[in-house]
Order: structure tokens, then C-alpha cells, then sequence
């Protein structure tokens, strides 16, 4: 059995709705346009806080109606769906796509249609590689990661970064996430690509990083979270190591843009797809 969070918003506010479910809800989602209004749905297991969760979403919502009253209002609601029925589907629609120029993503039933692939075994609120925060972390590791590197991946999810980093050279990778179903789908995926030696799981927060030093850190993560554990990554990076932040609205960029400033870090490179940006940083 299968949670389904639903949100149904006027469909000018389809990018932000966007937003918030994959900072806080799921990365699995499905869009449907219903006339006026955009339906989002997201998967998610129902062994977590659903309810909590729901909850948020509404308040989001009252929020979206606050800031903008002429549109139409929103709703949400949650409904229980079979597991099988939505594994049928997914499989149905799932198709390999390009995460990072000559890199794609593949389901076990449908790999081996291109020369770099990472092979995924999809599950709920993990991502799939379908999103431009996780894209555009690809793309900058095909920038960024060299044969020996060490690399950190903040918020795993699904593994795909820690996948692509070893992939790509990087001989010590660590895959951090504090949901035991995002570390056993990631360490299912690794089996997958045959990287399990190179990467070391771990079910953690912030706190328990471990007192070692990085080339490189990805952080597919919130802006708050971004800025809340800002010095947790610095001092986690080499002297010259480099933080890799995405998950960043654009209309936010101004305000971590100060941010950086005040803790005088630089900014080494920028990327943006639609409404989601990601910047390399030298804090």
C-alpha cells in the first residue's frame, strides 16, 4: 500500500507547487491539468508522517492564497493506492532520460540502451533522476569530479550522485540520508551498478558527519538547509574543496546571494534549468 499526497492550485502556480513537493514531500510525481487548475500528486510511503505532512501542504497552500488572492484556491487530500497498481504504472511511462550530456538514467528493464548509464530501481519519493535539481547536480560533477576524489552526497535519496561520482573517477564516495528507505533503495541501486565497494551508506544527520575532509559535497537540499548547515559543510570540505548547492528557486537566488557575501564564500560557478538553480560555492 501506497500514500498519495494531493494538491490541486491554480495552474499559474505550478512552479512553486513543484517546489515544495520536492523540497518536503516526494521527487515521484504526477501532473495533470484540470482545466484551470494544475493536480499535482506525490507518492510516498506510508510509514511516514503522512498526516504531518498533509498538514504542511495545506498550510502551503493558505500561504499560495494569501500572496496571491485572485487566483483560484487550492486544496489537498490524501488517498491509498495498491502497490502494484503503481509500480504497473510507473513502469508503463518510465523511460531512460539524459540526467548530464551523455549520462541517462534507466530502470533495470529498459538499461543498456546507452553507453553511461546509472541503472535505478524506482521507489517511492526517491527521485529518479526526472527533476532539474538532481540534473543539474549531474552536470556539475561531469564538471567537477576528478579520478581519486573524495565526495560526500547529502541527502542520497536514491543514489544517483554517489552512482555518477564513482562513475566518473571519484574513489571514495559517502551517501548520507536520514530515511532508512531512501539508504536501502540507494544501497539496492549501487548493487545495481556494481559501485557498492567505492560507497559507504549511512542513515544520519548533520551532526554525525564524520570529522574527515572532502573534495567535493553535493547538497540537493533546501535553501534553509543550505544556510543552516553551512558551516557543518565547510568545515567538512578540504582547503580547496567545493560545495555543490541545489534545490535553489531562482526568486531565491538574491537572498543566498547575501547570504554568501556575509560569510564571505565565493562563487565558483552557476547553473539554472526553468525555475531551479544550482551554484558551485568555495566557502
Amino acid at each position: 500500500m501506497y500514500c498519495a499526497i494531493v494538491a490541486e492550485v491554480d495552474k499559474r502556480l505550478e512552479d512553486p507547487l513543484v517546489g515544495f513537493f520536492i523540497q518536503n514531500l516526494s521527487h515521484n510525481l504526477l501532473l495533470e491539468q484540470n482545466g484551470e487548475k494544475i493536480r499535482v500528486t506525490g507518492y510516498l510511503s506510508p510509514r511516514l508522517p503522512v498526516q504531518e505532512k498533509k498538514h504542511r501542504l495545506a498550510q502551503y497552500l493558505s500561504q499560495l492564497k494569501t500572496a496571491n488572492p485572485r487566483f483560484l484556491p487550492g486544496r489537498a487530500f490524501v488517498r491509498y493506492e495498491k502497490e502494484f497498481n503503481w509500480v504497473a504504472q510507473f513502469k508503463k511511462n518510465f523511460r531512460p532520460r539524459q540526467v548530464a550530456p551523455g549520462w541517462w538514467v534507466a530502470a533495470p528493464w529498459n538499461k543498456g540502451k546507452h553507453k553511461n548509464e546509472i541503472v535505478i530501481e524506482p521507489k517511492m519519493a526517491f527521485g529518479t533522476g526526472e527533476h532539474a535539481t538532481t540534473q543539474l547536480c549531474c552536470q556539475a560533477a561531469l564538471g567537477l569530479v576528478r579520478p581519486g576524489m573524495k565526495v560526500l552526497d547529502f541527502g542520497t535519496g536514491s543514489g544517483i550522485l554517489a552512482i555518477l561520482t564513482t562513475k566518473l573517477g571519484a574513489s571514495n564516495v559517502l551517501g548520507i540520508d536520514n530515511d532508512s528507505l531512501a539508504i536501502d533503495n540507494a544501497r539496492e541501486n549501487l548493487d545495481l551498478n556494481k559501485v557498492s565497494s567505492k560507497v559507504k551508506l549511512s542513515m544520519d544527520s548533520i551532526e554525525a558527519l564524520p570529522d574527515e575532509r572532502y573534495d567535493l559535497i553535493f547538497a540537493n537540499l533546501m535553501l534553509s538547509q543550505i544556510k543552516e548547515f553551512f558551516p557543518r559543510f565547510k568545515k567538512a570540505l578540504k582547503k580547496d574543496g567545493l560545495l555543490v548547492a541545489s534545490g535553489i528557486l531562482t526568486y531565491q537566488l538574491p537572498e543566498l546571494g547575501r547570504f554568501l557575501k556575509e560569510k564571505k564564500a565565493g562563487l565558483i560557478a552557476f547553473g539554472r534549468d526553468c525555475d531551479w538553480a544550482a551554484l558551485v560555492i568555495a566557502p
